[in-house]
């Protein structure tokens, strides 16, 4: 099994030049880590970063921003994509593999196995899905947004319970 490790604890060499990931980690309010108040289920995403990435990224750091205490599952077309921190917990704990960037992701039918995985592991999944598809110019992003929070409270479903279960297939 794996431990669980809070996210947001990245080592600063994979965050240069995003360190409100790391050594400056703020919640949404703009309060540092360990003040009073702080509200670790919110980030700060500086405006500059935003600024210089493209519209799909945008949406993801948007989420982010506000399920920072979640492992986000975006959807891409057929896919759920993983990013930056939650890619690596994608690849410690799923044993997802990180392409360059890091990113990873997998097929949606793959769906439940790795939700329950991580909620196992003590983790909430805030899942992203295409809500309507883009509009005719090339720039826009399709339009998403988290319809579902997965944790153990949630894990309802008869096929996500099955999982769930000892000895279901991984």
């Amino acid at each position: 099994g794996c431990t669980r490790e809070p996210l947001g604890q990245l080592r600063e060499r994979k965050c240069k030049g995003r360190e409100f990931l790391t050594t400056d980690r703020r919640d949404a309010q703009a309060r540092p880590r360990g003040t009073p108040g702080y509200d670790g289920r919110t980030l700060l995403v500086p405006q500059q970063y935003m600024s210089e990435l493209t519209p799909t990224m945008q949406q993801f750091w948007r989420v982010k921003s506000s399920h920072a205490d979640c492992v986000v599952f975006f959807k891409l077309g057929k896919f759920y994509e993983l990013f930056d921190e939650d890619s690596d917990v994608g690849a410690r704990v799923c044993g997802l593999k990180q392409r360059e960037g890091k990113k990873s992701g997998f097929p949606e039918r793959s769906f439940a196995q790795y939700g329950v995985r991580l909620v196992a592991e003590g983790y909430r999944v805030a899942v992203v899905e295409q809500v309507r598809t883009a509009n005719a110019s090339a720039k826009a992003a399709m339009e998403r947004r988290v319809v579902a929070i997965l944790s153990p409270g949630t894990l309802l479903e008869p096929e996500l319970q099955q999982l769930a279960e000892p000895g279901a297939p991984s």
